[in-house]
């Protein structure tokens, strides 16, 4: 897999975002000085550099390209021939108005514009747009999302950093199988695995509000009836708890149990998973993705019953500053797991700025 650096701004750098996506091509950084719409867009996910002379070694090593994109081509060569005279001569540096890249690059950026046009800059300003719907496709499955922000927007028209992590699951789940969604934020993953198998059965746990009513929302806008939404976080025990919203906007992600100083608060339903699905009856699982912002190991904890029961794989995204601020070790869960009788492999493919992704199987 070719692996890129996109140089450049705004809805260009989104749509060329959106295009190597599409190839399937990975992102690892983005080369862009001060605009707003890529580091509210893709900061949180990757490394945004204010110039080339700033980007590490170690990520100069993993690259295979660099794309450039501008809305002036002239400007874009200028920058390509400055590129190629400073940076290692194994970079190929190249261009969005390439011939490989042109046609699809403008037809990308046409419907991200058209969409734009629609709302007034006020509210663009203000990341509000009317409410849009976005056609996903990942490994042949189709699946639409309702947008009602612009961060929501930008997200699913480029699946930042999720698109890998959807094929991942897709390779794993098989039919008939109980898959739940630790951590669901607006339905993404478990709309994608619903749509895998129509026998497969989704569990989504969202305890945020609004996370949770565009999770419904975008369940039936697909007309979906093998999943069940569940308002809840998972933890160690049963409890009201504060979550600390990193956004006010549904879609963003990043809310967690874990304080994050200044951040407003929703105070939210918290149980243990081995409680809570013997309560409400539900099918044990055979693969569990877990997002939950720091909060995994007393995850895990809940749900040690329903490891030794049904032994599911385990997708856990971990967040090593989260881990570190509680336990002060970031191989806490890893630990954990293997207590349990799991083996443990880290998904070098699957990282992201700031977050590792790990696999777990049981040992039988």
């Amino acid at each position: 897999m070719n692996n890129f650096i996109i140089f450049g701004g705004d809805i260009p750098a989104i749509s060329a975002f959106i295009l190597l996506n599409k190839r399937q091509k990975r992102v690892l950084a983005f080369i862009n000085k001060s605009n707003k719409i890529i580091r509210d867009t893709f900061s949180d996910n990757y490394s945004i550099y204010e110039n080339e002379d700033d980007i590490p070694l170690d990520i100069i090593n993993k690259v295979n390209k660099i794309l450039v994109v501008n809305d002036d081509r002239n400007i874009a060569k200028k920058i390509k021939d400055n590129l190629i005279c400073k940076l290692n001569k194994k970079i190929l540096i190249e261009t969005i108005y390439d011939s490989n890249y042109i046609t699809d690059y403008l037809n990308i950026k046409l419907d991200i514009h058209s969409t734009l046009l629609n709302h007034p800059q006020d509210n663009l300003n203000e990341n509000k747009i009317k409410k849009e719907i976005v056609r996903v496709n990942v490994n042949e499955i189709s699946f639409e999302i309702c947008c009602n922000n612009l961060n929501e927007y930008l997200r699913a028209t480029t699946l930042i950093g999720e698109s890998e992590v959807l094929s991942f699951l897709k390779k794993k789940i098989r039919p008939n199988d109980v898959f739940y969604d630790i951590g669901a934020n607006i339905g993404t993953h478990s709309i994608f695995i619903a749509k895998c198998y129509d026998t497969v059965k989704v569990h989504s746990f969202e305890p945020e509000i609004k996370n949770y009513n565009d999770l419904l929302q975008n369940i039936n806008y697909n007309k979906l009836t093998n999943i069940t939404t569940h308002k809840i976080a998972l933890g160690d025990e049963r409890k009201n708890q504060n979550l600390y919203l990193y956004s006010e906007n549904a879609g963003e992600g990043g809310n967690s149990i874990v304080p994050i100083k200044g951040k407003k608060t929703q105070l939210i339903d918290v149980w243990d998973l081995d409680s809570y699905r013997i309560h409400n009856k539900i099918d044990l699982p055979n693969l569990i993705k877990i997002d939950i912002e720091g909060y995994e190991l007393q995850a895990l904890i809940g749900m040690m019953k329903t490891l030794q029961q049904s032994k599911p794989k385990l997708l856990i995204e971990l967040h090593p500053k989260k881990l570190l601020q509680q336990f002060g070790d970031i191989n806490i869960v890893k630990d954990f797991l293997i207590t349990q009788n799991y083996k443990v492999t880290d998904l070098t493919i699957l990282e992201r700025k700031g977050q590792l992704f790990i696999y777990a199987i049981p040992k039988f």
